[in-house]
């Protein structure tokens, strides 16, 4: 009987045509091309926007000239429309001819749908700024939410890292490492940065497995991955691991015990590197019902459509 054919994975990325998210988009594809997964460009027509735009004399006012004009429904649906073009445009362009690719355009609560889409896929990538909160929330609202309350796999990309950055996998030896450490070794290789096998309280048996996978993930690549062994308390060993992944990308497990509530939160806020959150095995071709998703959206109090 034949073995049945590999699913590809998919990468979810959501788009507003920001920097932010055009260099998540970025990640996106390049991840995709050295794990042949496919990319998923998602663009969200913000209700707020829509139901703010039906609201009679509804006037903005333009940031570069400081006048003000009425903007009616139709006007918010040509420039919506015109973002998605856009946004459809850059995910072409960064797919190229090698990634594999499609594009959807939803409407409703950008958290809601960000979420939901995050719920069938095995990555979703973001930027820290950009897919602007609705008004009144402040910026970053978004980006927490997801990283915490997503049910899939997050990656959180500050800035696109620099040719020799680290990306450092912390390891734990949680059910998760070995998606860590493959999502890390992708990264690796797609910007030419430098693996970083971190581990946390981990025998020296153990340590020399971790090294001998790395370097068969890299096998072939321009540098060798590194290895930091973090030892101490988790206070001592949370502050060595963020010095290591400074001015790149932090991979690690949900469940890794140096990163767990207040301390999860402190790191999206504060911390100047990337992070990638891995939270599920590979989907597998998982779909979550609708009204299940429905369910979540209302535990989470999102507006789920």
């Amino acid at each position: 009987m034949a073995a049945p054919a590999r699913r590809r994975r998919r990468i979810v990325v959501g788009l507003d045509t920001s920097t932010a998210s055009l260099a998540a988009l970025e990640a996106a594809a390049r991840l995709a091309g050295e794990l042949d997964a496919e990319v998923e460009g998602l663009f969200v027509e913000d209700v707020n926007l829509v139901r703010f735009a039906e609201l009679p004399f509804t006037r903005v006012v333009d940031a570069i000239s400081g006048i003000a004009h009425e903007i009616g429904a139709e006007d918010m649906a040509r420039e919506l429309h015109g973002l998605a073009a856009r946004a459809r445009g850059a995910l072409v362009a960064a797919a190229g001819e090698r990634v594999a690719w499609r594009f959807r355009v939803v409407r409703g609560s950008v958290s809601g749908e960000i979420l939901a889409a995050a719920g069938a896929a095995d990555l979703i990538t973001l930027g820290y700024v950009g897919l602007a909160p609705p008004p009144g929330r402040r910026a970053g609202s978004l980006v927490l939410r997801t990283v915490l309350e997503a049910p899939g796999s997050v990656l959180l990309l500050r800035h696109a890292p620099a040719p020799g950055a680290p990306i450092v996998a912390c390891l734990h030896g949680g059910a998760k490492d070995r998606e860590v450490l493959a999502y890390s070794a992708a990264l690796a290789r797609a910007y030419d940065g430098t693996l970083v096998v971190a581990s946390y309280q981990r025998p020296a048996d153990e340590r020399r497995r971790l090294a001998a996978s790395a370097a068969r993930r890299m096998r072939g690549a321009a540098r060798p991955p590194r290895y930091l062994a973090l030892e101490g308390d988790a206070e001592a060993a949370r502050a060595h691991v963020l010095t290591a992944a400074r001015g790149g990308v932090l991979a690690a497990a949900a469940d890794c015990p140096l990163f767990t509530g207040d301390d999860l939160r402190s790191l999206v806020a504060g911390c100047t590197c990337s992070l990638l959150l891995v939270r599920l095995e590979p989907a597998s071709g998982r779909e979550i019902a609708p009204d299940r998703l429905a369910e979540q959206a209302r535990k989470l109090g999102l507006a789920h459509r």
